[in-house]
């Protein structure tokens, strides 16, 4: 059983980062990101509620909004360079990758 939830974890997050694409274009950068984190602060109510009921398909419907949530955050990382000067997009996106392998330790 914990196979099916990561394997539902791992295809949501594929599924919206084909789709992320797409709404992008069609609605404000903010409205996304905006939905992202929704998606992880449901998947965390609906995880804990799962664990404490013991309701089985609860933590299924968490991991698929966990990996919705991680399918948005992909496109997090390229906000630091879309803000900044074109002087200084080099050391912004060096800065939020290297942050990123360094907290994956």
């Amino acid at each position: 059983m914990l196979c099916e939830s990561y394997v539902l974890f791992i295809y949501s997050r594929t599924e919206r980062v084909a789709c992320v694409r797409n709404r992008r274009k069609r609605v404000r950068k903010r409205s996304v990101r905006l939905m992202g984190c929704a998606c992880g602060v449901v998947g965390g109510i609906l995880g804990v509620a799962g664990m404490l009921l013991r309701v089985w398909p609860l933590v299924i419907a968490a991991c698929f909004c966990a990996g919705l949530a991680q399918g948005f955050g992909q496109f997090f990382r390229f906000a630091a360079v879309e803000v900044c000067s074109p002087a200084r997009k080099p050391t912004a996106l060096t800065l939020v990758l290297s942050g990123g392998v360094i907290s994956a330790f």
